[in-house]
């Protein structure tokens, strides 16, 4: 599993919080995504990357625009957090939190917006 940690993304110029609409950010009843399966998406004009504080920290890689990172995690038989955040020149803006039950459904979320200081926000599927 290819997993990059961004402590030096998050360290640099340190967090900042994005006044964002995260739409459709509750868990996906009918994903096309399957079971135990993350797929994130950065559909936006910046780096995207997901983190599952639940899961000790674990991180997806940085995903460019245009691009996927898709990853078997596994079955939890419970609901867990992925937060997701958008990355630019080392900066990470916090887009905001959806939520998933791993052994239900799969969830796939899709970083939006022309740029990250540009009201970027997340859509799940």
């Amino acid at each position: 599993m290819r997993i990059k940690r961004m402590s030096a993304v998050l360290a640099g110029a340190g967090m900042l919080t994005a006044a964002t609409v995260a739409l459709g950010a509750g868990a996906a009843d009918a994903s096309t995504i399957s079971t135990g399966y993350v797929q994130l998406c950065a559909q936006g004009g910046y780096v995207s990357f997901i983190e599952f504080p639940d899961r000790g920290g674990l991180q997806s890689t940085l995903v460019s625009p245009g691009q996927c990172w898709y990853e078997y995690l596994g079955t939890l038989d419970e609901e867990v957090p992925i937060e997701v955040f958008g990355s630019i020149d080392g900066t990470a803006v916090y887009l905001g939190e959806a939520w998933y039950n791993a052994s239900v459904s799969g969830i796939g979320i899709g970083t939006e917006g022309a740029g990250i200081y540009d009201a970027p926000y997340f859509i799940t599927w």
